[in-house]
């Protein structure tokens, strides 16, 4: 069971903004100023960051480098997600660092996930990406001395080191966070 605090169905409340599966934002068209996430076209499937115009993919899953690539980035495009069928891919590391909350501090109640195992604290803020897990994440990024290792963003606190970037065997499962650059 996952809480939710309230949603900014305006973008002038927020740096974040829902947005559903057929592409409006919360509180407009057919998508209600809370929506739930989903896949239905009227449920939240995605987050619109208002400084950088990304589109974030909600979902959360697990793969392999080459399987985030390929056919789970293909599959967010034969859907249509929020409204976009096409151009759907794994987020570079500099784009997926734009939504990770560094630790200053004491966490606050909105970077805290509840889930059925227990709670995790984890680096980004959950009332907008409630799919996260505390764990690795892949970028498009390839290791330059080794390319059979790409980066990673880890968003669980206090794992971030200078420009936080780690590195993986592409083979080894991580989990996938997807991106739309509508521009």
């Amino acid at each position: 069971m996952y809480i939710f605090a309230a949603l900014s169905a305006h973008a002038g409340e927020g740096q974040f903004v829902p947005i559903c599966m057929n592409g409006d934002a919360a509180g407009k068209g057919i998508c209600p100023s809370q929506p739930k996430p989903g896949k239905q076209q009227g449920e939240w499937s995605c987050t619109r960051d208002t400084k950088t115009n990304l589109v974030w993919s909600i979902e959360s899953v697990k793969g392999t480098w080459d399987y985030a690539k390929g056919d789970y980035a293909k599959s967010a495009n034969l859907e249509s997600r929020c409204g976009f069928s096409s151009d759907w891919r794994l987020p570079t590391r500099n784009e997926l660092l734009t939504i990770l909350v560094r630790e200053s501090g004491p966490l606050n109640k909105f970077q805290v996930l509840w889930n059925k195992g227990g709670t995790g604290r984890v680096a980004i803020d959950t009332r907008y990406f409630p799919e996260t897990r505390a764990d690795a994440y892949w970028t498009t990024d390839t290791l330059a001395p080794d390319p059979s290792f790409a980066l990673f963003v880890y968003f669980r606190p206090g794992f971030d080191n200078e420009g936080n970037a780690y590195a993986d065997s592409k083979s080894e499962e991580n989990h996938i966070r997807l991106v739309h650059d509508p521009r």
